[in-house]
């Protein structure tokens, strides 16, 4: 079943053929995607060639906040 919108902002509901249904999602591959994701940007910023200091992570936070504080 579809639904299309009419432009007099009612709604058609329009019967046909069911939706395929979705494959199921793998909730292990997702952590692992989201693990690696998180650890190539912590060595991207910590560990790189021009790597961040907490110095400049705690002048960046203070900026932010003075710039939302105003």
């Amino acid at each position: 079943m579809g639904i299309r919108l009419e432009r007099s902002g009612g709604l058609i509901f329009i019967k046909g053929t069911p939706d395929a249904p979705e494959p199921p999602v793998n909730k292990y591959a997702t952590v692992g995607l989201w693990l690696a994701l998180v650890l190539f940007v912590g060595g991207v910023l910590f560990i790189g060639p021009h790597s961040l200091t907490m110095a400049d992570i705690t002048h960046t936070f203070k900026s932010l906040l003075a710039a939302v504080h105003y």
